[in-house]
């Protein structure tokens, strides 16, 4: 399961980090049944004061592409090489090699977006199942 960053306005929200609680209910449930399930909060990996330098420059680059995708009215995804790369980068955190189904939670219509960008991504360059689903 993968929790995608959200594309936080500047402000207050900037640094609030969304909890996802569906996602663990549900996280916990496929455990108790047997399946193997590993979740990974890049929101919360990309805002903690303990993350990598590397890692807090990609924060300004998600909130340039949020500004960009929703002033031009429409989704551009990976065509854009500035997007390509900010997808690589966020796969980049995320391990997301030898899973049957990768699964995104999505807690916020701030996600949204970033959810579509790696997505697209990952079904470009794998054959993996996505899914995805939160409160929206």
């Amino acid at each position: 399961m993968l929790v995608p960053p959200a594309i936080h306005p500047k402000g207050p929200e900037a640094s609030r980090i969304l909890l996802p609680h569906g996602i663990s209910i549900l996280t916990s449930f496929l455990r108790q049944n047997g399946i193997f399930v590993d979740i990974q909060d890049l929101d919360a990996e990309l805002r903690s004061p303990h993350s990598h330098l590397k890692q807090r420059k990609i924060l300004p680059k998600l909130s340039k592409y949020g500004c960009l995708q929703l002033k031009t009215g429409c989704y551009t995804g990976i065509t854009d090489k500035r997007n390509d790369l900010l997808a690589t980068s966020l796969l980049d955190l995320a391990s997301v090699q030898s899973y049957d189904l990768i699964g995104f939670g999505v807690n916020s219509e701030l996600q949204i977006l970033t959810v579509l960008l790696l997505a697209e991504k990952i079904k470009k360059h794998t054959i993996y199942r996505l899914l995805s689903g939160g409160r929206m």
